[in-house]
């Protein structure tokens, strides 16, 4: 099979429109600069494990080869937030769905979304393996007359945790 200089082009165009994750930011704890990218994670880490985070409470994350569930619970000014967690991991990144429920308040009682967290894992002295990503609502939905779902509105946010290796004292933010 012969390759035209128009086939090289459309497969460097098409691989150019492809959208890298990656994030860009600080660590609230140690104030380093964070610039992280798909990579290979050490043979002896896994996304497994218990996570503390500020987005999500206390977060539970199982990962059984390239796939990843998970749940997490908050309590947040009165409301139960509880949810969970679908996705796939390549290396130390996981491309993620999400859905919660919540309760005891007057929010929307069912949300979800998607997003991607990256494992990081400094040195031991320097503390546990944490997680930094983005974590998207897909809100205004609509379904169409030919069955398609359309999210006219997304509202990204920052998703970061932290393993724990015992349970924290609280995880309840005090409210006003």
């Amino acid at each position: 099979m012969r390759v035209g200089p128009w086939s090289f082009l459309f497969a460097t165009l098409l691989a150019s429109c492809r959208s890298e994750r990656r994030f860009d930011g600080i660590d609230a704890v140690s104030g380093r600069g964070l610039h992280l990218v798909p990579g290979a994670m050490r043979a002896e880490h896994s996304f497994s494990g218990n996570y503390l985070s500020p987005q999500t409470g206390r977060t539970t994350l199982l990962q059984r080869e390239d796939r990843l569930s998970g749940s997490y619970e908050r309590h947040s000014c009165g409301c139960r937030i509880r949810g969970s967690i679908t996705g796939t991991v390549e290396g130390n990144l996981a491309e993620l769905e999400w859905r919660e429920t919540v309760s005891g308040c007057p929010a929307r009682p069912v949300r979800r979304g998607e997003g991607f967290l990256f494992y990081t894992a400094p040195p031991p002295e320097q503390g546990p393996p944490k997680l930094f990503g983005e974590r998207v609502y897909l809100v205004n939905e609509r379904v169409t007359r030919q069955g398609e779902t359309l999210e006219s509105q997304r509202e990204p946010s920052a998703w970061t945790a932290t393993r724990i290796f015992e349970e924290p004292l609280s995880d309840e933010p005090r409210c006003p």
